[in-house]
């Protein structure tokens, strides 16, 4: 192995690996070293070529399929990652990395899918869903191949969270923490998985550990800005409320199929927030539920915001500084 590589000079490497080219034309070792030095430095085309050039004399040369495999995941070329990951794989089943890869892509082949059409559509679930299971199927298998890797862990997090598993994302995240207990990314789990539950302090918490750990870390400012947007929102709509002690009143309400705060089932809220499309820093304060099935879905809501109601086919809010302006109609 090239010593330059080895320090991760890689422009260094480079250097050194077309030097032996030169020498001795079709080395194995300095082509992959070429393909994976130039990955590291962002020059994708010329990785791929590199693994173009090795596949074509060495057409069983795992290591080769999996770089390029990692380049196509960079590229976000969701598709051709999974072709040469899964050729990887055929020579080398019981690379734990090749695992981690392929899930990496079919958890992000289903996000692109889920930015661009949103998952819960009717024809796009059972896509979703079954999309989802193949990335879960890999991750575990990586975990049993190599438990020891808090990066693992952290990745099953993740894809068990998007499928709203947030006790068994916890676990996954419990067991990262374990391993890596002053990794910035695992805090930066912790503070994504809170965050969607609207665990503000907790969230907070973590974002703040990961920040100590690395006072750049992008997530973790992602994040914190996120919290600092949402908490000056949440003080301009409780302010607002607070005027008419809204929150008490719902608290104090006793009526049949009617929720309020630590009374509200937590599918029931959880069913809700995907239902009215609640951003995730957004407190629910009580439910009126009406839904037939899947209890929360339908029904009227009481939020920091205002109040919704939904229907079959309809979705409305009344924001609590526009609901002076409401006028009811006498029949």
């Amino acid at each position: 192995m090239d010593a330059a590589y080895s320090r991760r000079d890689y422009e260094g490497a480079l250097e050194t690996s077309y030097r032996i080219l030169h020498h001795i034309p079709n080395d194995d070792d300095a082509l992959y070293t070429i393909g994976y030095s130039h990955y590291m430095l962002s020059n994708y085309e010329e990785g791929l070529e590199a693994c173009q050039t090795l596949l074509s004399h060495y057409p069983r040369f795992a290591p080769a399929f999996q770089l390029a495999g990692k380049i196509h995941l960079q590229l976000s070329q969701w598709d051709k990652a999974l072709h040469f990951l899964e050729q990887a794989l055929e020579l080398t089943p019981s690379d734990a990395t090749i695992h981690h890869n392929i899930a990496e892509a079919h958890y992000y082949s289903i996000r692109s899918l889920a930015n661009a059409v949103g998952p819960f559509k009717s024809k796009n679930k059972k896509i979703f869903f079954n999309i989802m299971a193949l990335a879960e199927k890999a991750i575990a298998k990586a975990i049993e191949l190599q438990p020891g890797d808090a990066g693992c862990h952290l990745l099953y997090s993740i894809i068990l969270s998007s499928q709203i598993k947030d006790d068994e994302a916890e676990t996954q995240l419990r067991e990262a923490l374990l391993l890596e207990p002053i990794n910035p990314s695992v805090h930066c789990g912790y503070a994504r998985l809170y965050y969607m539950q609207g665990k503000i302090k907790e969230c907070r918490d973590h974002v703040q550990q990961a920040l100590m750990l690395d006072a750049e870390n992008e997530e973790a400012l992602d994040i914190r800005s996120k919290l600092n947007q949402a908490q000056q929102r949440g003080s301009t709509y409780m302010n607002l409320a607070a005027k008419t002690d809204i929150k008490g009143v719902l608290d104090a309400l006793k009526e049949k199929d009617y929720y309020a705060s630590s009374r509200i089932p937590v599918r029931m809220e959880r069913n809700a927030r995907d239902a009215f499309r609640l951003l995730p820093e957004e407190e629910v304060f009580a439910i009126i539920d009406m839904a037939i099935i899947r209890k929360g879905r339908a029904g009227l809501l009481f939020t920091d915001k205002g109040i919704y109601s939904k229907t079959i086919g309809s979705l409305h809010i009344i924001p609590w500084e526009k609901l002076g302006s409401v006028k009811p109609t006498l029949k």
